[in-house]
């Protein structure tokens, strides 16, 4: 979070001249394996039993194509309870790919976990704010924008057509400076809420 400046939502201190230097990192999972952890009543050691109810694998920057060989070799770790599956933002934000293409691309993630009997916890990409990302040419950032949300309109399809436990992030965490701190990444509020939403689907399709 924090690491692509906004006029309106970036710390001060944030000149977003590196990202390496400025990336901060409040993953949604601490929340949320807090709120498993309550759930059964196995939350009294705190952040360490956090990290027993969820486990984050993040790969800032990558595609959804990139990270299937990623998502495979997790799903062989361990049997999972569940699988919250967030992809696609940076196929269309990095790559330019078009919607239909990145949703082939998160579609073959889900069948990934089908295959491994992981059941999926779908996850709608938030909107950004491209105008300000600093490598999306000018002329391309509302277009590019557009197509963040085809994708969240087309899991959000395909998901009450399948069944799919579907965490509907976007509409939880509008762009706005109460869940963002750059044009692009929520704040430490915003991945707790998200966190929220997770914990929610889970508990409404019953994993």
């Amino acid at each position: 979070h924090g690491v692509w400046q906004h006029p309106e939502f970036s710390p001060a201190a944030n000149t977003n001249e590196n990202e390496i230097s400025n990336v901060r990192f409040h993953p949604y999972a601490v929340r949320l394996g807090h709120l498993l952890a309550a759930d059964a009543a196995d939350a009294a050691e705190g952040y360490k039993a956090a990290l027993r109810y969820a486990c984050v694998r993040a790969y800032s920057g990558w595609t959804a194509e990139e990270l299937t060989p990623q998502l495979n070799a997790a799903l062989r770790e361990r049997p999972w309870r569940a699988a919250c599956v967030l992809a696609g933002t940076n196929d269309a934000v990095l790559a330019g790919v078009d919607a239909a293409t990145t949703l082939a691309r998160i579609q073959r993630l889900h069948e990934a976990c089908d295959a491994a009997g992981v059941p999926v916890v779908v996850l709608t990409p938030p909107d950004a704010d491209l105008a300000h990302h600093g490598l999306v040419p000018a002329e391309e950032a509302a277009q590019r924008r557009t197509v963040i949300t085809e994708v969240a309109d087309g899991l959000i399809r395909t998901s009450k057509k399948s069944g799919r436990a579907l965490a509907d992030v976007r509409a939880a965490l509008p762009l706005c400076a109460a869940f963002f701190d750059d044009c692009l990444h929520p704040s430490p509020d915003g991945y707790d809420r998200m966190a929220d939403v997770i914990h929610d689907a889970l508990h409404r399709h019953g994993l």
